[in-house]
């Protein structure tokens, strides 16, 4: 049997993609989208981020193609999290190659379950980015 080890980053999801912003810009924050890249109160996932993360790494399933190719690398996706805490307009914003990018997404649209992010009061959407890994382990880069 394939032995392979799935390397997934995700400790720093929350902070990935975002900027420092003082108060005064706080209003300024909002993209094209009609979500918001930076708010009052980030959207929080059932268990906090370990579980996220967890969640991720026993739903991921590493392309049987990709491993007998030996394809490594960083899969980005972007994604909404909206008023109701569901990821919407997921999309890759760098891939690594089809079957990759294809799992990568797959896995991102079933973490549906948030608490939505806040601003003065209000659910908002909040925009999001995540890096996932794909990795093997050096026995499955020579087969």
């Amino acid at each position: 049997m394939m032995r392979y080890i799935l390397l997934l980053i995700v400790g720093q999801i929350m902070g990935f993609g975002y900027q420092s912003y003082s108060q005064s810009e706080f209003n300024f924050v909002k993209n094209n989208s009609d979500s918001f890249n930076m708010v009052e109160m980030l959207p929080q996932y059932p268990g906090g981020l370990e579980n996220l993360q967890k969640i991720i790494i026993e739903n991921l399933k590493y392309p049987e193609r990709a491993v007998r190719d030996s394809i490594t690398g960083k899969v980005i996706v972007a994604f909404v999290i909206d008023t109701i805490g569901n990821v919407t307009e997921s999309r890759i914003v760098k891939g690594v190659r089809h079957d990759l990018d294809e799992e990568a997404l797959r896995v991102v649209n079933m973490l549906n379950g948030w608490t939505p992010g806040m601003q003065r009061g209000v659910k908002v959407k909040v925009a999001y980015n995540i890096p996932i890994n794909f990795t093997l382990s050096p026995a499955n880069k020579s087969k």
